[in-house]
């Protein structure tokens, strides 16, 4: 089971120090109540512990906000930095942003989740480029299929970016047998 968990308002006060206490007591109080609940071995998958956030940074910036709040959490869940509306950055900005980006958290400090290698250097592959953190995604509604693969197209007047291609977004990754 998968229980997703959204902040919808996230960062839109000025006081960000009430933002950021909800959200640490949230994990905090899921955490004590799982260890009140059940022994470990009983819980079957049932446990409503946050294992990880996603944590979406807008493309282009990242704000003291975002920093504050990844130093915040960090040592309570890892963090997965992704870069949303990555189609809006050319492929340099991309590159250079996520750059930017990982030197910033290398100098907070900030823990992030690490995939396990061999996964990176599968997405590498596949993508036939360097990937890793922070990840850049982009997405879209319109879907079409062309010769029995997915096409998940964002389509602009000087040309098209494709959610289901690696080397547009680090959402997809195919595995292959």
């Amino acid at each position: 089971m998968l229980l997703l968990i959204d902040t919808p308002g996230y960062g839109d006060c000025t006081d960000l120090t009430a933002t950021f206490q909800k959200i640490v007591e949230s994990v905090d109080r899921r955490f004590r109540h799982h260890r009140s609940v059940l022994p470990t071995h009983e819980l079957h998958g049932m446990d409503k512990l946050v294992h990880c956030v996603f944590y979406f940074i807008a493309p282009h910036r990242l704000k003291l906000v975002d920093i504050a709040f990844m130093e915040e959490i960090h040592t309570k869940v890892p963090i997965i930095p992704i870069i949303a509306k990555s189609d809006t950055m050319t492929s340099a900005e991309k590159k250079e942003f996520k750059e930017w980006v990982q030197q910033k958290l290398q100098e907070e400090e900030i823990k992030i989740f690490q995939f396990d290698p061999s996964t990176i250097d599968e997405m590498s592959r596949q993508a036939e480029v360097a990937m890793g953190p922070p990840w850049a995604v982009m997405a879209t509604k319109d879907t079409t299929i062309e010769d029995g693969e997915v096409k998940a197209l964002r389509i602009y007047d000087w040309g098209a970016a494709d959610a289901a291609n690696p080397q547009h977004s680090d959402l997809l990754l195919r595995c292959r047998s």
